[in-house]
């Protein structure tokens, strides 16, 4: 079982600008190896992606290593599904279940980046057996936002 919260965080606008900039600097890391995996026939290996990309993406993006990490695998996750739709789209034609041609690799995916003004909102993910130490770090978090 997988425990979610979704938090709104209350920001000061210069802490607002900070998490703006890495938003947009992950987003550009994000079509920068979406590129790369297209340019080098639609790869979805993430260990491929990340020996290929992982330091650029510290130098020219500024990333941290997680989120460097972290870039390569979500590019990967993406092409393995557009795989899986081509291949089931392939598998529906030859049965003559449709003559449409799945079109999402015809080129490189796009990610993109959605600004709720002055919103921002974290996502977090924990396991049950994790839930008592989650918990005590989502109350952390909150109470350290309040006294900020």
């Amino acid at each position: 079982m997988v425990l979610t919260a979704k938090l709104k965080l209350h920001t000061t606008p210069e802490q607002f600008r900070a998490l703006r900039q890495t938003q947009l600097a992950y987003r550009d890391a994000l079509n920068n190896v979406s590129r790369y995996a297209f340019a080098r026939g639609k790869l979805s290996n993430k260990v491929g992606l990340q020996v290929g990309t992982y330091q650029e993406l510290r130098a020219r993006f500024g990333l941290p290593a997680q989120m460097a990490c972290s870039v390569p695998r979500q590019v990967g996750a993406t092409y393995q599904t557009l795989w899986t739709r081509v291949k089931a789209n392939s598998t529906a034609h030859a049965a003559g279940l449709t003559h449409k041609r799945y079109r999402g690799l015809d080129a490189a995916p796009r990610f993109v980046s959605r600004l709720n003004r002055r919103k921002v909102f974290v996502t977090l993910n924990a396991s049950a057996r994790n839930s008592n130490l989650w918990f005590s770090r989502t109350r952390n978090v909150l109470e350290s936002a309040k006294s900020n």
